[in-house]
């Protein structure tokens, strides 16, 4: 086990090609922090320990929130640098998208690296490496950017292999890929690729080795987010654009468009919460309350008179309750006047405004006695109606079929009715000379005659022959001595067959 003077090491937390990381108790301050030790192999590597001491010069330089805190550094007893720095227990970006990530907590995140890059950025320095395990959480769940091994002057280029291999290739932007020169757009570059991996659980490009997925960041197509995360495909098409140039210039410019993204998302959560919000079901107290009011409503309705509603509120003493309206006499007013003593001046309290069709109230209970008169009235009409129609019905039909006329007829003898009935053509002395039967209708009318009568039909026959014309034979089949009349068979007929 390494031991450095100062520090109680605990255990390993991770190792890299060039560098072990432990958590140790620093003995002084009884503090625990993170010890990153340089591996033995590499110590003869001048270059690489000059990296090694540089990267923990730099971060001591910077004192920022979102930015991994130094706190010392020295070379151990077999002449390994090491430096001690801020321990974060709550594991790295990679493992919180592995377990599963809300857009919320990603945008968070997103903004604490964006605001970290923007402090380096403006001292001149660029980070290089910005991939999900390079991004750590405190105890408080803060995002921390960490490892700034490769992390280089602006201007500068990626030209050696093993700045290269350390970016793992996933992240790098093409031109980081191509060794040229970089600036503040590469790291925006390699946050875009953060953010994708964010959103999908994967690095925007994979291959077989980092020379192909260099190549994919190179010439492939920025890829497409699926249609749930749609919303984000703005950026990432922005921050993976293959130029510099049509990239955000600056992470302020990021800044803003995770903004933006987090306020539409914000208002979709909003829309689809207000979508799905299940109505309140009322208390027994309010369903008895309005169940009250709709049987006040209505039995003010059946009354004929509602509260009028344009009317100023009084204001009274006590609890409002609602009254049922009923028709009064017009001087009712001041017979209530003169019969009852004025009324005493209501205690002294609260002035609650009474408004009838507003306010709950019990369902009116009137006296046995003054309640009565009014529904009975209420409900008379129908009856009313019904019976006059029966009546109308009734007399349309008597006058129809048998009225006062065939009643007449009923009590006179046969002979008088036949006598009555006879047509004005038959009477020729009175009328015109000319008979008004014609000739044609003769031999039909007298076969008609002579064809064979019942028993009790024979007297009035001949009655018939001896008073008169022999009568008409109708479209009904009844022989009837009204001829001039078409309406034979809805009027009682002289001579007719039994029905």
């Amino acid at each position: 086990m390494t031991e450095i003077p100062g520090f109680e090491i605990k255990r390993e937390l991770g190792s890299s090609a060039a560098a072990t990381v432990y958590l140790a108790l620093q003995t002084s301050l009884d503090r625990e922090v993170a010890l990153k030790i340089m591996v033995p192999g590499l110590v003869e590597d001048v270059a690489l320990t000059q990296r090694f001491i540089q990267e923990a010069r730099t971060l001591a330089s910077l004192a920022h929130p979102h930015i991994v805190a130094v706190y010392d550094v020295d070379t151990a007893p077999d002449r390994r640098p090491y430096f001690s720095m801020q321990y974060l227990p709550g594991g790295d970006l990679a493992a919180r998208v592995g377990r599963g990530m809300s857009e919320s907590a990603l945008i968070e995140t997103l903004e604490g690296v964006a605001q970290a890059l923007d402090y380096v950025h403006q001292r001149g320095l660029v980070h290089r490496d910005v991939r999900p395990t390079n991004v750590l959480y405190d105890d408080s769940g803060v995002p921390i950017l960490t490892d700034f091994g490769i992390a280089r002057a602006v201007g500068s280029a990626a030209s050696t292999g093993t700045d290269f291999s350390a970016a793992t290739g996933h992240y790098i932007s093409p031109e980081q890929a191509r060794g040229g020169s970089l600036d503040a757009r590469a790291d925006l570059y390699s946050l875009g690729a953060l953010t994708w991996f964010g959103l999908t659980g994967r690095p925007p490009y994979e291959g077989a080795d980092g020379f192909a997925v260099a190549y994919a960041h190179v010439f492939e197509a920025i890829p497409r987010l699926p249609k749930e995360k749609a919303h984000w495909q703005p950026l990432i098409d922005r921050a993976l654009a293959k130029e510099p140039a049509q990239r955000f210039a600056s992470a302020r410019e990021f800044l803003d468009a995770i903004a933006q993204v987090s306020t539409g998302a914000s208002g979709a959560a909003v829309a689809d919460e207000a979508a799905t919000q299940i109505a309140p079901v009322p208390t027994a107290a309010q369903i008895e309350s309005a169940a009250a009011t709709a049987s006040s409503n209505s039995y003010a309705t059946q009354q004929g008179s509602l509260p009028d509603l344009s009317a100023p509120a009084s204001p009274v003493a006590g609890p409002a309750v609602s009254e049922p309206s009923v028709r009064q006499p017009a001087n009712a007013e001041a017979m209530r006047s003169a019969e009852a003593p004025a009324a005493p001046a209501p205690p002294a309290g609260p002035t609650i405004t009474r408004r009838r069709p507003v306010l709950p109230a019990p369902a009116p209970r009137a006296p046995a006695n003054a309640g009565e008169a009014p529904r009975v009235a209420a409900r008379w009409w129908p009856l009313a109606a019904i019976a006059a129609g029966v009546a109308a019905i009734g007399f349309t039909l008597y006058w129809q079929f048998g009225g006062p006329s065939a009643s007449r007829r009923d009590a006179e003898p046969p002979s008088a009715q036949v006598a009555a009935n006879v047509p004005v053509a038959a009477a020729a002395p009175i009328a015109s000379p000319a008979p008004s039967v014609p000739t044609a209708t003769a031999p039909t009318d007298t076969a008609t005659a002579a064809a064979p009568l019942p028993a009790n039909r024979v007297g009035e026959a001949a009655t018939i022959a001896a008073t008169s014309a022999p009568g008409r034979v109708q479209a009904c089949g009844h022989r009837c001595d009204r001829a001039a009349e078409p309406g034979c068979c809805r009027r009682r007929c002289v001579v007719r067959e039994d029905r």
